[in-house]
């Protein structure tokens, strides 16, 4: 008996669920060549921000509430901390920075791209250089005077970062 009560209430349920009506995706604004191409340009700005050290340039880039969550570190919230923590690795580091985009799309006024990255670390004070490849996801939002910013970029490394070896 209690097998049938229990085929029953699955039936039921199935069949309930089926009655649902499917989730209609939001009506987004499609991708364009122009907001792609802008998109772009912020990364192209991030790279050339970053490889000149200017930790100033590469915050500007976020938006006010922006985040930046690299791997091993806290993430860092807001232009003013995006900076700050990037200052003391460009102090230090002299960094070499690629990127490839293997994915670039927009709804409406929200973005995002998907991709790789390579980074070479040159100490300052000599040494080794530290190299890593690695994956990132960057989401974008559209600012009212019509321009992109970074809203967040979360990356990771393939394989953990060797420690530089000790200068003597």
């Amino acid at each position: 008996m209690r097998l049938i009560v229990g085929f029953t209430l699955l039936l039921a349920l199935l069949a309930g669920a089926a009655c649902q009506p499917a989730e209609q995706p939001a009506a987004t604004k499609d991708t364009t060549a122009a907001d792609l191409a802008a998109i772009h340009q912020v990364r192209d700005a991030y790279v050339a921000a970053e490889n000149a050290g200017d930790a100033a340039a590469v915050a500007a880039l976020y938006a006010e509430n922006g985040t930046r969550m690299p791997p091993d570190e806290p993430a860092a919230t807001g232009r003013a901390a995006i900076e700050a923590q990037l200052q003391p690795q460009y102090s230090m580091m002299t960094p070499e920075l690629s990127v490839t985009t293997r994915e670039t799309k927009v709804a409406g006024d929200v973005g995002y791209m998907v991709g790789t990255h390579q980074i070479k670390l040159t100490p300052k004070a000599g040494g080794n250089a530290i190299e890593a490849t690695g994956k990132h996801v960057v989401t974008l939002a559209r600012q009212a005077d019509g321009s992109w910013k970074v809203t967040n970029l979360i990356f990771n490394n393939d394989a953990p970062r060797p420690a530089p070896a000790a200068t003597k």
